[in-house]
């Protein structure tokens, strides 16, 4: 029995969305994101008010499944609308081998220089210039300063994409595509 059985006892068998809100100790706009997204299974009504009917018993399985397999729910630090470029992914996909997607991924880059600077990941990735310098600058993407650029390699960016880049919760329509392509390959 697991720990967050207590949660069955103290609260009904269907809560709404405020309940969950408070349960999980989160923003409005995160319950909502969640709960349209499907990372919690819910019956959406279409009335004003109570929209939202939650069973406590896929609010507890949602809890054990994070406190399992905590990188299938990394959100973004801002669910705001932001860019349009960019986009949620619904749900992460099941298990599969980071060695093998790092593996296609070399494979679908061959043609890709070496060397990149900010611009070429930028066109490579589909992420903007300077989300990429970003990057560069707080360490997450390796980089090496030469005089007059910024460089990395295809080697650091593939990793960045197979380590903290698969967690980024907004992905570029390109990161999306890349990996929807992935998956269909793996079944």
């Amino acid at each position: 029995m697991s720990g967050y059985q207590e949660i069955m006892k103290e609260y009904p068998s269907v809560i709404g969305k405020e309940q969950l809100r408070l349960l999980l100790r989160i923003s409005k706009r995160k319950v909502t994101f969640m709960l349209e997204q499907g990372f919690i299974p819910c019956v959406e009504k279409g009335e004003r008010g109570r929209k939202y009917f939650i069973r406590v018993k896929d609010v507890v399985d949602y809890l054990e499944d994070v406190e399992e397999h905590p990188e299938k729910y990394v959100f973004a630090r801002k669910l705001a609308v932001g860019n349009p470029a960019h986009q949620y992914m619904k749900k992460r996909p099941v298990e599969f081998s980071r060695e093998e997607f790092e593996r296609w991924l070399g494979e679908k880059w061959r043609e890709v220089p070496e060397r990149l600077t900010a611009q070429e990941i930028a066109g490579v990735t589909g992420y903007a210039e300077y989300t990429v310098e970003r990057w560069f600058k707080e360490g997450r993407l390796k980089a090496v300063r030469l005089p007059g650029e910024v460089v990395s390699c295809k080697e650091w960016v593939m990793e960045f994409y197979v380590g903290e880049g698969y967690e980024l919760a907004r992905k570029s329509k390109e990161h999306i595509r890349l990996m929807e392509k992935f998956f269909e390959t793996i079944g």
